[in-house]
């Protein structure tokens, strides 16, 4: 984890936010292999199977580092910014996978009728949750429920938080509960004298603790790992829950102690 911040913290630092995620992920890998070196000896060999099933990750490697590395050689011009966007190379890189595993023949149809049947319900639920939150944000809604938060005078900074979490909730990201609440409820922070970016920072770890429970991203991980589902087991549910609200309920008795 100390890994996993601290490439964060130095790659948003040096080469932008773009690329931040994918570099993090592949220095705990690199860290991950050192360990089983040392603890196991030598790594297993490279073989066709593995190079194969790494490629999709060494395009997204590549492309985000590439395309960030060659517009800030050019001027970063206008324009130019969704050549790096990881959006993007997710999308490369799921076309790359598809190509490496699709089998060819009459084996690709009875795939792809699983892969849709799989894909509907999890997409059905992310995109009405993603709705809720779009329409939230481009009615005002976010902002009205942000500035009624922030209208109960000192005491609402420790909302903050609260209203994070339930950003993240409907989203099931970060940047969706960002978008819909930040402008207000920083504003409103720095109206109550206390630390706008502090408010700011307790709002995103907040959100970023309430997307394990969120519906479209529970829904993406079950329909991954138990074929046929797209919720949790109850007993699952109830304990990310409860972790979701002990956590949300800290950062809401600790963000105005510091702010």
């Amino acid at each position: 984890m100390a890994t996993l911040w601290g490439t964060l913290v130095l790659a948003n630092t040096v080469g932008g936010t773009a690329p931040t995620g994918i570099i993090a992920s592949g220095a705990v890998i690199a860290l991950l292999l050192a360990v089983a070196r040392v603890r196991h000896g030598a790594l297993p060999r490279v073989t066709r199977d593995l190079a194969r099933a790494v490629t999709p990750f060494v395009v997204l490697l590549a492309g985000i580092l590439g395309a960030t590395a060659i517009v800030a050689a050019v001027g970063s011009p206008a324009g130019a910014g969704w050549l790096t966007s990881p959006a993007l190379w997710v999308l490369v890189a799921a076309a790359a996978a598809v190509r490496l595993y699709l089998p060819t023949g009459g084996q690709a149809l009875p795939l792809v009728r699983t892969a849709l049947s799989r894909w509907v319900p999890i997409a059905g639920n992310a995109i009405v949750f993603m709705a809720i939150g779009i329409v939230m944000a481009t009615a005002g809604m976010a902002a009205h429920l942000a500035d009624t938060v922030t209208g109960l005078g000192p005491a609402s900074v420790a909302l903050i938080p609260a209203l994070g979490a339930l950003g993240g909730y409907l989203t099931g990201t970060n940047t969706g509960a960002a978008a819909m609440f930040s402008a207000a409820t920083t504003g409103a922070a720095s109206g109550l004298g206390a630390d706008g970016l502090v408010a700011l920072a307790g709002q995103n770890v907040a959100g970023s603790y309430a997307i394990i429970v969120s519906p479209p991203r529970v829904a993406l991980a079950v329909g991954v790992v138990l074929s046929g589902r797209s919720r949790l087991p109850a007993g699952a549910t109830r304990v990310l829950a409860t972790a979701v609200l002990v956590a949300t309920a800290a950062l809401c008795a600790v963000v105005p102690a510091l702010a």
